[in-house]
């Protein structure tokens, strides 16, 4: 039998990073930032991360930001760690985050007549 190559995800040219929640299990719960490609992660402060183009590197000076994430909670640089296996494309930063900070919500919808 073949094996199905994995589907590969196209973004669109003005894709720019998010966050989403997710589980590390013996850590807990995690925040993770996805940047798609040609997107330059910065270093967390507070409740911002700030993101640049593709082209700026460590190397520069002083790299001017193209846009900042805006995280739910604080988190601090020392709190986070590359994702060791990302989604081809994509950079994945994740920040551990106090579980008291996550709460679960409940969302009703209401039915369509």
């Amino acid at each position: 039998s073949e094996l199905t190559p994995p589907a590969m995800v196209v973004q669109r040219r003005d894709a720019r990073p998010f966050w989403r929640l997710g589980s590390s299990g013996s850590s807990g719960t995690i925040l993770e930032v996805v940047a798609p490609h040609g997107v330059v992660l910065g270093r967390p402060s507070g409740s911002s991360l700030p993101f640049y183009s593709g082209g700026a590197t460590v190397a520069d000076s002083a790299p001017q930001p193209i846009g900042q994430v805006e995280l739910p909670v604080n988190i601090t640089d020392r709190d986070c760690t590359w994702a060791l296996e990302p989604p081809p494309q994509e950079q994945v930063l994740e920040c551990k985050v106090d579980t008291a900070s996550v709460r679960a919500l409940r969302i009703d919808v209401a039915q369509e007549l």
